[in-house]
């Protein structure tokens, strides 16, 4: 059973490799590490996984924002106590 539903998800993926990586790539659900191990056995293509790694950016930037934000609040709040 895990063999056959393998092998449709790798049909799926060698059929629209780009668009399955890239969105797969966006969605938080899926673990970076797990992903990249289960489109590593794919038969998706190097040239589409390369591309799908551009899904990645936006995660960049939002927790890059988030970070600088944080760091932000935590001098504002050491400021306030040394006034």
């Amino acid at each position: 059973m895990k063999k056959i539903r393998f092998q449709a998800i790798d049909m799926a993926i060698r059929k629209n490799g780009i668009k399955i990586a890239l969105l797969l790539r966006v969605s938080p659900i899926v673990p970076f590490t797990t992903l990249n191990y289960v489109l590593g056995v794919s038969s998706i293509s190097s040239k589409d996984n390369l591309i799908s790694l551009l899904g990645f950016i936006p995660d960049a930037l939002v927790y890059s924002y988030l970070g600088s934000t944080i760091q932000n609040i935590q001098q504002i709040k050491k400021k306030d106590a040394t006034d």
